[in-house]
């Protein structure tokens, strides 16, 4: 199966636009958490293996494809490029609505991806290679932001359901 990627190896960068170029609609990333140290101890293995950069093989004659795969092995910077993010930061600021989705089963790393990891404590931060999507998206449109020649209001909001539930809602102010 062939795989792309960019010229100098990296197949995460050629993903920033979306496998199929600027016209992909909508892209489906996949990423498979690393084992907890609690599988690992009791000797269990991943049934999913990474085949590419984007196969994900279920058994030897089961492989599904998606606009990315990422292993357990990427970092959320990894995650973040390979997301197609940056492209929906620029069409949003060009007055597209964008969303994120997450899906998955419970403990399959959702929360983890889009906001990282929980503060260790108070006043302790959460290391800066370790945040997720949200605040990197965050980031990344305020700097874009400073760098545009008319105005721009941002607005954003998250929204999470756990068992049919509502359980977080959270807007952010409008940034002039």
């Amino acid at each position: 199966m062939e795989e792309r990627g960019s010229p100098d190896g990296d197949p995460a960068r050629n993903l920033e636009q979306g496998p199929e170029g600027s016209e992909t609609p909508i892209q489906v990333v996949l990423r498979v958490r690393p084992m907890s140290t609690v599988e690992l101890r009791r000797g269990e293995q991943s049934a999913l293996h990474c085949s590419g950069t984007r196969t994900l093989q279920v058994s030897p004659d089961v492989a599904f494809r998606f606009g990315a795969v990422l292993d357990g092995a990427r970092t959320q910077e990894d995650v973040f490029r390979a997301c197609g993010v940056k492209r929906l930061g620029e069409l949003a600021l060009r007055g597209f609505s964008c969303t994120v989705f997450t899906f998955g089963q419970t403990g399959s790393g959702k929360t983890y991806t889009l906001t990282g990891p929980p503060p260790q404590g108070e006043g302790v931060p959460v290391p800066p290679s370790l945040a997720g999507i949200m605040q990197r998206t965050f980031t990344w449109l305020l700097d874009r932001v400073q760098h545009l020649d008319s105005p721009v209001t941002l607005r954003a909001s998250y929204l999470e359901i756990y068992n049919e539930q509502v359980s977080a809602v959270v807007g952010a102010p409008h940034i002039p």
